[in-house]
């Protein structure tokens, strides 16, 4: 199990993927998220393990205190799980 509850991430093309990892929270997480970001792109559960939770947000809804936090968040982990390299060429 990762040691944090969620992961933020900032997409190349100015989206933004929280990823929610399961714990008696993950409800509330989602929900304040939901307060926070507003009306998500979309939402799915995780293919490896359903209790995983992915939302992924327009960025122009993020909150302004929460935007200087996302610039500094790496696109890694997204663009794997998306199927890109670090230079956004598809593997």
């Amino acid at each position: 199990m990762p040691r944090n509850l969620i992961n933020f991430d900032l997409t190349p093309n100015g989206k933004t993927l929280i990823t929610f990892y399961p714990s008696s929270a993950q409800g509330k997480l989602i929900a304040r998220s939901l307060d926070i970001f507003g009306q998500p792109e979309w939402m799915c559960a995780g293919e490896t393990d359903p209790d995983i939770v992915h939302i992924l947000f327009p960025h122009q809804d993020m909150p302004e205190e929460l935007y200087e936090v996302a610039e500094e968040m790496t696109t890694k982990s997204l663009l794997h799980y998306l199927g890109f390299d670090k230079q956004g060429g598809e593997k």
